[in-house]
C-alpha cells in the first residue's frame, strides 16, 4: 500500500510542528502533503492535494473547522477526518459527528503512542475502503465496459478509475489532469493502464461517457445536444460520430426507441 496522505490544519503554528514532530510519518506510511493555519486556506490546499485524511482543529479564524469539514464532506465523502480537540471545546467538537468524522485526537493528551493507535485504525479504515472500492469498480468495468483483465489492478490504477467515474464528463479532461491525481507521469500512467486494463485511459473515458449516453438517451426526454454537454463533449455533431462508430447506430436511433446492434 502506498503512502497515506495527510493534511494537518491548526491555527497555531506551533500545534502544527508539535503534531509532525512526534512521528516519523513517511517512516510509518504517510506523507504530510499539506498543512494550514485556517479553515479557508486549508480548503484551497484540500481541493489541491485532495488528502486521504484531514486532520484539523475546531476552533480557527475565517472558516472553523466545523465548517471546513462541511465544505470538504461537499466534494469528498470518503476522506478520512481527525479532530482535533482540546478538553474546553471537546463538547463543540461532538457536533462535528453528522458529518462522519473518523476520530478524535485529545492536543492535551497526545503522544507517540496514541497518535499511532489513531492512525493505526485509519489505515485499516482505507485499506478497507480500497477493497470496497475496488470490487465496486471491478464489477462496473466488467458490466459497463466488457474490460476483463481486472484480477491485479494496481492502486494507481484503482485511483484513476475512481477519478475517471467523477470527471469523465469533464469536457476538458487531459492525461496530466488524471496523471497529477495519482502523482505518477503521464507516460507512465499511460503504460501502466494499458497494461493492466487492455485499452488506453483514452478509450476508457470515450467507454464511459458511451455507456453513459446510451442509458440517458433511452431512458430520459434530454435533446441529443444536452447528452452530448452532459457526458463531456462539446460538439453534438461529433458526439454522434464517437456514438457511431462504438454502438453501430446513431444518437436519434435509440432516442427513438431502437435496440442497438
Amino acid at each position: 500500500m502506498d503512502c497515506i496522505s495527510v493534511m494537518i490544519v491548526d491555527d497555531e503554528r506551533l500545534a502544527v510542528d508539535d503534531l509532525m514532530s512526534l512521528l516519523d510519518w513517511s517512516h510509518e506510511g504517510f506523507d504530510i502533503v499539506a498543512t494550514a493555519v485556517n479553515g479557508k486556506h486549508a480548503l484551497s490546499l484540500f481541493m489541491k492535494h485532495r488528502p486521504q485524511v484531514l486532520i484539523t482543529d475546531i476552533r480557527m479564524p475565517h472558516m472553523d473547522g466545523i465548517e471546513l469539514i462541511e465544505r470538504v464532506r461537499e466534494f469528498d465523502r470518503s476522506v478520512k477526518i481527525l479532530i482535533l480537540t482540546a478538553y474546553r471545546d471537546f463538547e463543540y467538537a461532538r457536533s462535528a459527528i453528522r458529518h462522519g468524522i473518523t476520530d478524535y485526537i485529545v492536543k492535551n493528551d497526545v503522544n507517540k503512542h496514541t497518535l499511532m493507535e489513531v492512525l493505526n485504525n485509519v489505515r485499516t479504515s482505507i485499506k478497507s475502503d480500497m477493497v470496497l472500492k475496488s470490487q465496486t469498480l471491478i464489477e462496473s468495468v466488467i458490466k459497463e465496459l466488457g474490460v476483463y483483465n481486472t484480477n491485479h489492478f494496481s492502486h494507481a490504477v484503482l485511483l484513476v478509475l475512481e477519478y475517471l467515474q467523477i470527471n469523465h464528463i469533464n469536457s476538458d479532461l487531459t492525461i496530466n489532469e488524471i496523471a497529477e491525481y495519482t502523482r505518477l507521469s503521464a507516460g507512465y500512467l499511460r503504460a501502466l493502464f494499458k497494461n493492466e486494463t487492455g485499452i488506453t485511459i483514452n478509450e476508457y473515458i470515450t467507454r464511459t461517457r458511451i455507456a453513459e449516453s446510451v442509458k440517458l438517451l433511452s431512458s430520459t426526454n434530454m435533446k441529443i445536444s444536452e447528452v452530448s454537454e452532459r457526458v463531456g463533449y462539446r460538439s453534438s455533431r461529433y458526439f454522434s460520430q464517437v456514438y457511431y462508430k462504438h454502438t453501430g447506430a446513431y444518437p436519434s436511433d435509440n432516442r427513438r426507441g431502437d435496440q442497438l446492434p
